[in-house]
């Protein structure tokens, strides 16, 4: 991460595990999309009290991870909050809201009016189909109940009113969402003068430092039931969105500049050239040129929560199965072989795994935590790791050492190798988040707080 020791293009030259497109100052989900700090030299161990530089309270949760530029840590709050905080002591800077209204302010108060009544709507709606289940149920006891049948017939017909009533303000209403995922997953990325922003409710958008918003766009409503956590992508001057479609919008303008099938996915998309052509590799197994939007390769795999990790044109897809795949330049596009398969624990693997001196740290989310030769595919280690909770935060590594979390906010700290070893374990609050770092610090957006760890 950019800091005042240590430039972003430091870090990227020394870090030859993953070629970004763009500026080496770019930098937003797992920094520079590897989750690798290789001269990073942060505390081992913390605890409320011990090696907190900085706590700051923020005013709602958020699972999007810190994004560093500068003396600036930029972090999201629910709903769609962008917040700007100050690295050296934690304070607020700016904090800016991404609604409807804000993208649509001729419209402002039509949307307010919309979802004012959508609230009413829904609640309304939810007591009516609480008496219709226990309607149902008393139906199935006493099925010749005539009284019964006609209440279960009228509450039918208010929920069919309701919906109907509902619909006219769909336009203005959010999309749905999972309780553990909200609408501010997705981490910002920055280029250093500017941030850019993606929110469960569609809309994408542009900062300077200063907090002046360069642009807002309603790009699509995410359809997926349980919401949209994708990070955007900066590349080529380009902004690249995964929604219900793979989309790029010029960063300067928030303009449209193409659209291209591909499958949505929680995880993120990640940018890498093969050869002298830049390219978008997305969790679903598609792999789209930049320039265009032209896809060269589908069906690789089916990445459903986390992401793939890239190094020297192979690409890594790890999850109820494992696949190692070379992309070669062909043309003006690319062709895929398929270097091995592999089988990890299968379950859900939330966390993006990480690639280190020829191994690959995985793990699902009850803790089951594999090292496979990323040569080879082979699983050379496996066992259950001690940690409470759902595994949510992607795997880190930060001055040679494995940092693996679970939301309960239990970190345990990894000695890397065939077989890690434990050497710390650690609590601090509850997160979802990817811990960032930066020199001998280690920033952490838990749900409450804005943690900076390091020797105060």
């Amino acid at each position: 991460m950019a800091g005042p020791n240590r430039s972003p293009r430091k870090i990227l030259n020394m870090n030859p595990i993953f070629i970004l497109l763009a500026a080496a100052s770019i930098i937003g989900w797992r920094a520079d999309g590897t989750g690798r700090y290789p001269d990073a030299q942060p505390p081992i161990e913390w605890a409320p009290g011990t090696n907190i530089v900085w706590a700051t309270k923020l005013a709602n949760w958020s699972n999007a991870s810190p994004v560093l530029a500068g003396d600036r840590l930029f972090v999201c709050a629910e709903p769609t909050t962008l917040l700007c905080v100050n690295a050296a002591d934690g304070t607020i800077r700016w904090a800016r809201p991404n609604t409807y209204a804000d993208a649509f302010p001729a419209a402002a108060e039509q949307i307010r009016e919309a979802q004012q009544q959508t609230e009413v709507l829904l609640k309304e709606m939810g007591e009516a189909d609480k008496e219709a289940q226990a309607l149902k149920k008393k139906r199935k006891e006493a099925p010749e109940d005539k009284e019964l049948a006609e209440q279960e017939t009228a509450v039918t017909a208010k929920l069919d009113g309701l919906k109907k009533r509902l619909a006219a303000f769909a336009q203005w209403r959010v999309p749905a969402t999972h309780s553990s995922n909200g609408h501010s997953s997705g981490t910002p990325v920055t280029d250093g003068k500017f941030v850019y922003v993606l929110f469960g409710n569609g809309l994408a958008a542009s900062y300077d430092l200063a907090g002046n918003r360069q642009w807002i766009k309603l790009v699509e409503k995410p359809t997926a039931g349980w919401g949209q956590s994708s990070s955007p992508v900066l590349v080529a001057g380009k902004l690249i969105l995964l929604i219900n479609s793979l989309q790029a919008l010029d960063a300067r303008t928030g303009d449209p500049l193409w659209r291209a099938p591909a499958k949505q996915r929680w995880g993120s998309p990640v940018a890498t050239r093969i050869g002298q052509l830049d390219v978008v590799i997305t969790p679903g197994g598609e792999v789209v040129r930049v320039n265009d939007g032209k896809v060269l390769v589908t069906g690789l795999v089916a990445l459903e929560y986390n992401a793939p990790i890239v190094d020297a044109g192979i690409v890594y897809f790890i999850q109820n199965g494992g696949k190692a795949v070379k992309l070669v330049p062909d043309g003006d596009g690319v062709r895929a072989e398929t270097l091995w398969t592999t089988n990890p624990k299968k379950d859900r693997y939330y966390a993006s795994p990480v690639l280190h001196e020829g191994l690959i740290y995985a793990i699902n989310q009850k803790a089951e935590f594999s090292v496979i030769d990323a040569a080879t595919g082979v699983l050379v280690h496996e066992r259950t790791l001690a940690l409470p909770g759902t595994i949510y935060p992607s795997l880190t590594l930060a001055g040679g050492h494995l940092y693996v979390s679970s939301e309960t906010g239990t970190t345990l700290v990894l000695e890397p190798g065939r077989e890690p070893k434990e050497i710390a374990r650690n609590a601090l609050g509850k997160f979802r988040s990817t811990p960032v770092f930066d020199g001998g610090r280690m920033f952490l957006r838990a749900f409450d707080q804005l943690y900076c760890v390091g020797k105060p």
